[in-house]
């Protein structure tokens, strides 16, 4: 049917129109009502689809289907009168019907297809004839006003999401011909008080009551068989009960939680829950944003926690792990903001991504030297973390593993870390103290934005290894406009003052590392100020400079790094001898500029360094016309891969 132009509003369909296409009605603006002659059969997809100012409609009793999305998004529909004729609400019928608020399902509907009330925000009740056998996949779904509803015995499986998100939900009685609750079929129904599950349910699905915060308590029937992951997480129970004769699960010593019996793996707890001695295993999200959990006790006999089993136990404050548990889950305790401490036993060998990721309130961790490796996230976010021992036996630390820890001040990565991940301590602005080991090969923007470091640790017998590494590392401290300070700061490398960054005129982050621009730069080292003023083009104009002492950056080496003041991606160098050495301006180009390029590029910069009080420059040794703009190549913003996030592969 082609589509109709509308008169003050109506459509009057003609007598003998069997069938009204699709989209016949599709967009109609003005459209308030339609009369439907009782020669229809039919209704097609789309039909009167976002006919927003429609406000009711009756369909008579000689339509027998409604087609996918025949009224959606008919957001001005308040009342819908369904005829005795139709067997079928299709898919998406009435979604998105915000403004309808009653509607009457009649005896001859066999089925409610997938989303067929879907955002029907504004329905309150509905009757559900018992001649209804399904109700499909979010059919009632985010019906926020529904208060209650009752599903008759005709009903034989809950579908995935049906009543999910109905939020005003406060009861519902589930008959018993249901045999299965699909996954997340009463998904976050927070009002929800109590549910009385039927002997007839052998399979509770995934996320079924996920989040039913009003629920206090559950009873599981001896029917059931399988409950999915998740299915009573996020609720508010002080009751767990398993009823006695079921042979798939137990509520054993009356403890409060649902227990895989063969396993004896522990799925479903609640605050109240006394753990037994006999549970092997914590399942997977158990107690998963149990709010009113404070303090578990978990007993020797386990020997893994899963993943979430935690997850967002607010109120958790304390938690015992025993020397049983060997592993410890992803996210186990993330998200536990009132955990203040918590002890590793030695059993355990790794500790998970975001294990305890969150834990803003987590003061001090205890990691045993059985731990070898430190999962992605696993302490991110614990700001109150002041300090953390990393034992000797952990070889790699994942990315972000204590990222945005405020607290920590002082870190010491052993020995045996070969790799640091990506950011691994990245935003620890109070980090003042780090040691680092002597065979990290890995360790991209590990430390960004650690602008509180004023001591560096190396190894001394390590000084040649990380002569190629350490531009890379002291990038990555420098701040991202967090001080408002004009001047250099400065950083101790193994008890040497060194200077490593400072800010322009326009307050913006410049470093030896690098391009600036500045007409006026102040400068500390050893703790006195330095002013190099009306800088122009020639390098004649820089009085004082003699007196910048930069002191020897590794013992034993020729350069060292010392103030950066130049405005092409330049650093100065204090160029000190053994007394039976000869200086050679040449000699001291070179090792300067592999110092700032360890390794081989074609790219062009500008170096300068300080000897016995007289400046050079490589442009004055190349050229002998001194410094002349035109012969300079400055590095360009896209050049500066020195301090990106490949990872430097050298051996040792």
């Amino acid at each position: 049917m082609a589509k109709l132009k509308i008169k003050n509003g109506a459509a009057i369909i003609p007598e003998g129109t069997e069938h009204i296409g699709e989209k016949a009605f599709y967009e109609c603006e003005g459209l308030t009502s339609v009369v439907i002659p009782n020669s229809v059969t039919s209704i097609g997809k789309e039909a009167f689809s976002r006919c927003k100012d429609l406000t009711s409609v009756v369909i008579p009793n000689s339509v027998t289907s409604i087609g996918e999305g025949a009224f959606r998004y008919c957001k001005g529909l308040t009342s819908v009168v369904i005829g005795n004729g139709v067997t079928r609400i299709g898919e998406h019928a009435f979604n998105g019907c915000e403004g309808l608020t009653s509607v009457e399902i009649p005896n001859s509907v066999t089925s409610i297809g997938k989303d067929a009330f879907y955002n029907c925000s504004d329905l309150t009740s509905v009757e559900i004839p018992n001649s209804v056998t399904s109700i499909g996949e979010d059919a009632f779904s985010a019906c926020r006003g529904l208060t209650s509803v009752e599903i008759p015995n005709s009903v034989t499986s809950i579908e995935e999401g049906a009543f999910s998100c109905c939020f005003g939900l406060t009861s519902v009685v589930i008959p018993n011909s249901v045999t299965s609750i699909g996954r997340s079929a009463f998904y976050r129904c927070s009002g929800l008080t109590s549910v009385e599950i039927p002997n007839s349910v052998t399979s509770i699905g995934k996320d079924a009551f996920y989040n039913c915060s009003g629920l206090t308590s559950v009873e599981i029937p001896n029917s059931v068989t399988s409950i999915g992951e998740n299915a009573f997480s996020s609720c508010c129970l002080t009751k767990i009960i398993v009823e006695e004769g079921n042979e798939r699960y137990d509520s054993r010593n009356n403890c409060n939680a649902i227990i895989e019996t063969e396993s004896n793996t522990l799925v479903a707890g609640c605050a109240s829950t006394v753990i037994p001695d006999t549970v092997e295993e914590i399942g997977e999200s158990a107690f998963s944003k149990c709010s009113g959990l404070t303090s578990v006790v978990i007993p020797n006999s386990v020997t893994s926690i899963g993943n979430s089993a935690f997850y967002e136990c607010e109120g958790l404050t304390s938690v015992e792990i025993p020397n049983s548990v060997t592993s410890i889950g992803k996210s186990a305790f993330c998200n536990c903001s009132g955990l203040t401490s918590v002890e590793i036993p030695n059993s355990v060998t790794s500790i998970e991504e975001s294990a305890f990721y969150q834990c803003k309130g987590l003061t001090s961790v205890v990691i045993p030297n059985s731990v070898t490796s430190i999962g992605e996230h696993a302490f991110y976010g614990c700001k109150g973390l002041t300090s953390v021992e990393i034992p000797n036996s952990v070889t790699s630390i994942g990315e972000y593993a204590f990222c945005d820890c405020t607290g920590l001040t002082s870190v010491t990565i052993p020995e045996g870390v070969t790799s640091i991940g990506k950011e691994a301590f990245a935003g620890c602005s109070a980090l003042t103290t780090l040691t680092l080991p002597k065979g990290v090969k890995k360790m991209p923007n590990a430390f960004r934005g650690c602008t509180g470091i004023t001591t560096i640790n190396i190894p001394a017998n390590k000084t040649d290894y990380y002569k190629k590494r350490l531009p890379k590392v002291l990038h990555q401290f420098l701040p991202d406009n967090e001080e408002k300070k004009k001047k250099l700061v400065g950083i101790q490398i193994n008890g040497i003052e060194k200077c490593l960054e400072a800010r322009d005129e326009n307050d913006d982050c410049i470093s030896m590392f690098s391009r600036f621009s500045c007409d006026d730069l102040v400068f500390e080292v050893d703790g006195k100020e330095y002013n190099i003023e009306d800088f122009e083009e020639s390098w004649e104009e820089f009085d004082g400079i003699d007196e910048v002492d930069a002191a020897e950056f590794f013992e034993g080496e020729d350069a060292s790094t010392g103030i950066l003041f130049s405005n092409k991606a330049s650093c100065v160098f204090n160029i000190e001898l053994d007394e039976d050495e000869v200086f050679d301006p040449q000699k001291a180009q070179v090792v300067c500029r592999d110092f700032i390029y360890p390794n081989d590029t074609d790219e062009s910069m500008f170096v300068a360094f300080v000897y016995d009080g007289v400046l050079y420059s490589d442009i004055c040794i190349e050229t002998d016309k001194g410094y002349d703009e035109e012969q300079i190549w400055p590095i360009s913003d896209d050049d500066d891969d020195w301090c990106d996030d490949e990872d430097d592969e050298d051996d040792e």
